[in-house]
C-alpha cells in the first residue's frame, strides 16, 4: 500500500491565496507513522483580476498521519510571504486520503483525496482580528510512483476545485478551478527527501467571468519523523 497526500483547495474570494501543490513524500506512510513537510513557492491569487499579480510568494507546512496502511489524515497550512502582506493572508485545509491496492508489477499506485479548506485574513496572523474569508472543496486523483529501488520518484495529479465566500450563500462570489500537478521527490536517505513540483491551474471566477492559467511552482523538504525516531 502506498501513502499519498493531495492538493489544497481553492477559494474564489477577493484577495486570498491558496496552495494547489501536492508536495508528496517519497515513501508511503504505514499505520502510526508521521510525516511533515515544509515548502516555499508561489500561491495563485483567488481573485487574480483584482490584483497586480496572479501569484504571490508563500510558505506551506503539512502534517500527515497514517491511520491504516492505505488511509491517511492530513492537516495543511499556508501563509503569504509577500513583504507588504507578510503573515496577513493564508489558510488551512484538512483531508482524508485513500489509496487503492497496487496491481502486481505496476509502477504506480492510485489514490483519491477529498479535502476541505478555508482562507484567513487579518492585519497579522498573530492579532485577534483574523476572519474567515472563504471556503473550498477539492477532490484529487493521483498516480504515485512507489518503487524502493528508485531514488527519484515522480508523481502526477489532477484536482477539480470549487470555492465560495460564505456558507450561507454559496453562489455569492464563487469560482472553480482545475489543477494539474507534476512533482518529483529525490531521496537523500531513508527519512529525508527534496520535493519539487509545478502545479498548473486553470482558474475561473464566476462573478467576474474571467479565467486565468496560473503556474505555481514549489520546492521544499519532507521528513519522516517515525524513521528519524527509530534511527536513535
Amino acid at each position: 500500500m502506498v501513502f499519498t497526500s493531495f492538493a489544497i483547495v481553492l477559494t474564489s474570494c477577493t484577495n486570498h491565496i491558496y496552495n494547489p501543490a501536492l508536495n508528496l513524500p517519497a515513501k508511503p506512510l504505514q499505520q502510526g507513522e508521521v510525516n511533515v513537510s515544509g515548502n516555499f513557492g508561489y500561491a495563485p491569487e483567488a481573485n487574480a483580476a483584482a490584483t497586480s499579480s496572479i501569484v504571490s510568494p508563500m510558505g506551506a507546512v503539512s502534517v500527515r498521519v497514517g491511520i491504516i496502511d492505505n488511509l491517511m489524515l492530513q492537516a495543511e497550512g499556508w501563509t503569504d510571504f509577500t513583504p507588504d502582506d507578510f503573515f496577513s493572508r493564508g489558510g488551512y485545509a484538512f483531508s482524508v486520503m485513500y489509496t487503492f491496492s497496487k496491481a502486481e508489477n505496476s509502477l504506480f499506485t492510485y489514490g483519491i483525496m477529498p479535502k476541505y479548506g478555508f482562507v484567513l485574513s487579518g492585519s497579522n496572523f498573530f492579532d485577534d482580528g483574523i476572519t474567515v474569508g472563504g471556503h473550498g472543496f477539492g477532490l484529487s486523483f493521483l498516480a504515485y510512483l512507489n518503487r524502493e529501488e528508485y531514488r527519484t520518484k515522480p508523481y502526477f495529479g489532477i484536482t477539480p476545485i470549487y470555492g465560495f465566500r460564505n456558507l450561507e450563500n454559496i453562489n455569492d462570489n464563487d469560482g472553480h478551478a482545475l489543477a494539474l500537478q507534476a512533482g518529483l521527490n529525490y531521496e537523500f536517505n531513508s527519512w529525508l527527501n527534496l520535493n519539487v513540483e509545478l502545479p498548473l491551474v486553470y482558474q475561473y471566477n464566476n462573478s467576474r467571468e474571467i479565467a486565468h492559467l496560473i503556474p505555481a511552482p514549489t520546492i521544499g523538504f519532507n521528513v519522516d519523523l517515525s524513521i528519524v525516531k527509530n534511527d536513535y
